[in-house]
């Protein structure tokens, strides 16, 4: 992904951050039209929000997996299970 959209992404988590706390302040309680226009606009960015995290989870994950594959140390390195099912190994049997 650019960097340019990633940062916009991570600009609107920002935003869906400022709103959250903004919800709970007593003076944006009281005043409904805010309250309510705050709450749409953070109900639209709830999605994005949420997977944008999914994105950087996954993206984090990606990373840490490919640190493990990398791995030189055969002391680490998972071991076949014996058994095979018709599909591919039944399991990993980890040293």
């Amino acid at each position: 992904m650019k960097e340019t959209i990633v940062t916009k992404l991570a600009d609107l988590v920002e935003r869906h951050e400022e709103i959250a706390a903004l919800l709970s302040d007593p003076g944006v309680i009281a005043d409904q039209s805010r309250f309510r226009e705050l709450s749409r606009e953070y109900a639209r960015l709830e999605d994005v929000v949420r997977d944008y995290q999914s994105w950087c989870n996954a993206r984090a994950e990606l990373a840490a997996a490919t640190e493990m594959a990398s791995d030189q140390d055969p002391e680490t390195w998972p071991r076949m299970s014996s058994t095979c099912s018709g599909n591919g190994w039944s399991g990993w049997n980890w040293r």
